[in-house]
């Protein structure tokens, strides 16, 4: 392909590689990828693969510096011969054969597909409490050992982009970084979280090896009409709080390659920008508080359930 876009399930979901220009493209997003993850798919794009062009969608929740790599991300099929090193894991073993058995009973079943050839994956709602709602994933995220809680910090794993974003340049793979929209709601879930300030820090970090690294870098989340639909009307630009649509995936492809057309969705940051941009968002979230109580109290419920706020508790963590 001559694009790769990766990131975690937000983008898997919401960027489909035929809305693309400039040829083909392919989506190589994981569901919950970690830094360590990202840092080793991105290098393995650029080695193994024909692309010159990396739109990289970062995720703060991936930058926990608490977690490392998940059973079952195996770094050495990654790379040039990654296939030949890999042959024990990916055909010979258990697991293997396992996963081969599991899609042959899919296919005598009759089960469609989930992932397009060019690694794109429509989007289904998760089961669980909430089952198919808009707000199921601000539950899982502030459960106890959901992907909100027990975060120390992400100064490490940050830290670890910049000699990437070095190595992509020297190896001739242009970058676009990019923060996918989140819901509102799932915003707020940040803030229920006690980590607001710490997700404002992410992005000024981020900011800054952007800048060093000479790489556009375009952050999605704020509050607009766009991210501030009623949760308990049919979504028309969100699966769910945390996955976009793919209408709302070409308006960022449509951003990010003519960043001069006009719209506000989405702002570019550099450091000179960084902290009017956050205050405007904080100021638009206080907005969307008074203006959406339901939904605002909906997420806050949740956040009690899971002993983050007290019950009638007015004040943020």
């Amino acid at each position: 392909p001559a694009t790769i876009v990766l990131g975690t399930s937000r983008c898997l979901h919401g960027i489909d590689p035929k809305d693309i220009p400039g040829g083909s493209a392919y989506n190589l997003s994981l569901p919950g990828a970690l830094a360590e993850e990202l840092l080793a798919l991105s290098r393995h794009a650029a080695a193994a693969t024909t692309a010159k062009h990396l739109i990289l969608c970062l995720n703060f929740v991936s930058f926990n510096d608490a977690r490392s790599l998940r059973d079952g991300f195996y770094t050495d099929v990654l790379g040039e011969h990654g296939l030949l090193r890999s042959l024990p894991r990916t055909v010979f073993s258990y697991a293997a054969l396992k996963r081969s058995r599991n899609t042959l009973r899919d296919s005598f079943r009759g089960k469609p597909a989930t992932y397009r050839t060019d690694g794109f994956r429509p989007f289904v709602p998760r089961a669980g409490k909430e089952t198919g709602s808009m707000i199921t994933p601000v539950a899982s995220f502030l459960s106890p050992g959901g992907a909100y809680r027990d975060f120390p910090g992400f100064a490490a794993k940050l830290s670890e982009f910049s000699p990437l974003f070095r190595d992509l340049r020297t190896a001739g793979v242009s970058l676009t970084v990019m923060i996918p929209p989140l819901h509102a709601a799932q915003l707020e879930a940040i803030s229920e979280a006690g980590l607001w300030p710490m997700f404002e820090d992410w992005k000024r970090g981020l900011t800054a090896l952007c800048e060093v690294a000479q790489t556009a870098c375009w952050d999605f989340t704020a509050f607009s009409p766009m991210t501030t639909e009623a949760l308990t009307k049919p979504p028309a630009n969100f699966g769910d709080s945390s996955h976009f649509r793919s209408s709302v995936g070409r308006l960022i492809l449509d951003r990010i390659f003519d960043p001069a057309a006009d719209g506000d969705f989405g702002v570019p940051l550099t450091p000179g920008t960084i902290n009017a941009h956050l205050a405007a968002i904080r100021t638009d979230r206080e907005i969307y508080r008074r203006d959406h109580p339901d939904d605002v109290q909906a997420v806050r419920d949740i956040a009690v359930r899971y002993g983050l706020r007290k019950a009638g508790q007015e004040t943020d963590r």
